[in-house]
């Protein structure tokens, strides 16, 4: 399978994997907003750290076309980083984001505390699920172990 997004420094080129359902010449919300992390993920930090929010503004509809990636780190501290995400299309800002990065550390939780089993079988259990036939879902599979996906109620369904 072809990669949704290609990165090559600051430029991007994107495959007809990120178009979404409702036009093949313009990307769905999910694919711009994951290259929006993709890129926060790798902006240096002092400390290790991981994202904690996001907030995706999507400005322009985002074409199925090469993008430019611009970051800036707005604050930096030894307990958080705010950055900044900007993806362009020939110049013009398609896609903004804020990205709040916050200092990983070991946690230790009271004795009290146990950890949930998952109550469900796995994937190979499950039934296939009626797939989109955009390439919006196509390189995903549903496979329902509990209920079913579209389907009022509990539903437990691996993807």
């Amino acid at each position: 399978m072809e990669a949704v997004f290609r990165v090559e420094q600051n430029r991007v080129f994107t495959s007809e994997h990120a178009a979404g359902p409702w036009d093949t010449r313009m990307q769905h919300g999910g694919a711009p907003s994951s290259l929006i992390v993709w890129a926060a993920e790798r902006i240096p930090s002092p400390q290790p750290m991981h994202v904690a929010r996001l907030t995706v503004d999507l400005m322009r509809p985002v074409p199925v076309a090469p993008l430019t990636i611009e970051t800036e780190v707005v604050r930096e501290g030894r307990k958080i980083q705010l950055c900044a995400i900007r993806l362009l299309a020939e110049g013009v800002e398609v896609v903004r984001a804020t990205v709040l990065k916050v200092r990983s550390q070991a946690v230790v939780f009271p004795d009290i505390m146990t950890e949930m089993a998952i109550d469900v079988p796995g994937p190979e259990a499950g039934r296939a699920e009626p797939q989109d036939s955009s390439s919006f879902l196509g390189g995903v599979s549903l496979r329902a172990v509990k209920g079913g996906f579209l389907m009022p109620g509990p539903a437990a369904i691996w993807f």
